[in-house]
């Protein structure tokens, strides 16, 4: 049981954390959203709204693609964490499970 709960408590923990990123990663969505009307309310001419829409594209895509590497990252470390920590318990009951089977026979 005590496996369980810490293989638990790591994937809430990693899950908060994502939830965190994704709250973090709608913000920056907005602020840019935000930051591209204030830019197109300013440009000079269409071409200029294209040209700082392009880089805001880019920039956003970069960041959505850098946000969802960092998520799949994250998910795959605590993956692997709590599959460790299972494994390590299951060996140790195997471990025990052979010194009973050996106290029965000795």
């Amino acid at each position: 049981i005590e496996a369980l709960t810490s293989a638990n408590k790591l994937i809430f923990d990693n899950a908060q954390g994502i939830v965190d990123r994704q709250m973090e990663m709608f913000r920056d969505a907005m602020d840019q959203a935000v930051s591209s009307v204030k830019s197109a309310s300013k440009a000079k001419s269409s071409k200029d709204v294209v040209n700082q829409q392009t880089k805001l594209m880019q920039l956003g895509v970069e960041k959505s693609l850098t946000s969802m590497r960092d998520i799949t990252e994250s998910i795959t470390k605590a993956n692997a964490q709590a599959f460790d920590i299972a494994n390590k318990r299951m060996t140790e009951n195997m471990s025990e499970f052979k010194q009973f089977v050996q106290k029965l026979k000795g």
